[in-house]
């Protein structure tokens, strides 16, 4: 495993020219791309970068969007292979993608074709580039409440998703807030037949004093801040699969974002340390 900084994740939106630098100095092995900002260089430029900080392309946020109507989704299927295709020249080999845990318009059965389809779409194309998906499902109780209708929100939903998009190269994305909020334990890690089935890992922690279903999505705390979240069983269980790819501090901590950027990734990467497995 290895540790990446998403700007996004702690509340800055700054591209990675910009801050490759100072993440190298603390600490970092890799960053997390967001094509909205980073692909106003080269990807020529951004292996330099890459390579003079010594810093690993750990990935990017998948640029087609699930959410909206089917109008968005045609138009960012149009974008998409000039995107994989700078990926694939930056050496990025995996993307990610949140599943909406609920819908006011589709049940669950019409829902799961709705996404089915779309996600075979994206993974046509990116599978050319050597693309992988990690699907993230969203355990938070809070965040079902207000929908009609329920969707993926643990670990087997998602696993059913997987398999019916039909390729290796989905996914998961797993988040240690989610996976714990969605009632998950240790035993569910037997599931995961492989550490090809992970692509990327976040880590949290959740404020003290509330159950599962008082937790609000928005609302967490850095990973080992108040160990709610057993984040060493987790990274013990991740680590028995193989798993050896990015692991992403998303604190949703409102206080990063008034800081300086560089104490905020600092304060980040203070926090990773503390809680990363040691080897014996």
């Amino acid at each position: 495993m290895y540790k990446v900084l998403s700007t996004d994740c702690i509340g800055f939106a700054l591209p990675f020219k910009d801050v490759a630098r100072t993440i190298s100095a603390q600490g970092y092995e890799g960053f997390w791309f967001n094509f909205e900002r980073d692909c106003g260089i080269t990807a020529a430029e951004t292996k330099d970068i890459l390579a003079h900080n010594s810093l690993r392309p750990a990935g990017f946020q998948m640029p087609v969007n699930l959410r909206k109507d089917r109008a968005t989704f045609e138009e960012d299927m149009r974008k998409l292979p000039e995107l994989a295709r700078f990926a694939q020249e930056v050496g990025l080999d995996r993307c990610i993608t949140a599943i909406a845990p609920g819908s006011d318009d589709r049940d669950y059965a019409a829902n799961f074709v709705h996404h089915r389809d779309m996600l075979i779409d994206v993974a046509e194309v990116l599978d050319d580039y050597g693309i992988k998906i990690g699907l993230e499902f969203v355990g938070t109780p809070e965040k079902r409440r207000t929908r009609r209708f329920e969707f993926i929100h643990d670990l087997d939903q998602m696993l059913d998703l997987c398999a019916a998009v039909g390729t290796e190269q989905c996914g998961l994305l797993l988040d240690i807030w989610h996976w714990e909020m969605a009632g998950q334990t240790e035993s569910d890690f037997k599931k995961i037949t492989s550490p090809e089935h992970i692509a990327v890992v976040h880590i949290n922690d959740a404020p003290a004093g509330r159950g599962p279903d008082e937790q609000v999505d928005a609302e967490r705390c850095l990973p080992g801040e108040t160990g709610v979240l057993d984040i060493a069983s987790f990274f013990r269980e991740i680590l028995s699969l193989g798993y050896d790819g990015p692991v992403i501090v998303e604190p949703f901590d409102a206080t990063l974002s008034t800081l300086p950027f560089a104490e905020a990734s600092q304060r980040v990467m203070d926090a990773m340390e503390r809680v990363w497995p040691r080897r014996n």
